[in-house]
């Protein structure tokens, strides 16, 4: 995020989207799923992270000494919804993903905040750069 920001020209905007839960955790796959060569660790690749609160602020807005002028938080509806989708995914491919919109308008809905996600969720951010003049 550090040079994401770095390269974004004044008055510019940054959205990004990470995966969150209500609790801080990594996900760590068998296989290196992006074959990014990355090493193991305890026998297994590191794939992704849900961003709790706590992490949000470490490892995003304090990296760039900014908060977020918005923050969206989409999730399922019940948790496991997306892990059971995952399974489903992984089995049947192409036959699964087309059925992402109904998925979608059935299992998630937007959240207020972080704390009310049952499950996981994305968090939506968008940080703006001031302008060369702006205070």
């Amino acid at each position: 995020i550090k040079e994401l920001w770095r390269v974004l020209k004044p008055r510019g905007k940054l959205l990004i989207t990470v995966p969150c839960m209500k609790n801080y955790e990594e996900e760590w796959r068998e296989e290196d799923v992006y074959q990014l060569g990355n090493p193991k660790t305890n026998q297994k690749y590191f794939f992704q992270r849900f961003y709790d609160n706590n992490a949000l602020k470490s490892r995003l807005f304090d990296s760039i000494n900014v908060e977020p002028k918005i923050v969206k938080f989409f999730g399922e509806k019940n948790a496991g919804t997306f892990f059971e989708y995952e399974k489903r995914w992984v089995q049947y491919g192409l036959k699964e993903t087309i059925k992402d919109p109904l998925h979608i308008v059935q299992d998630y809905q937007i959240f207020s905040s972080i704390d009310e996600l049952p499950g996981m969720g994305v968090c939506g951010l968008v940080f703006e750069k001031k302008g060369e003049n702006d205070v």
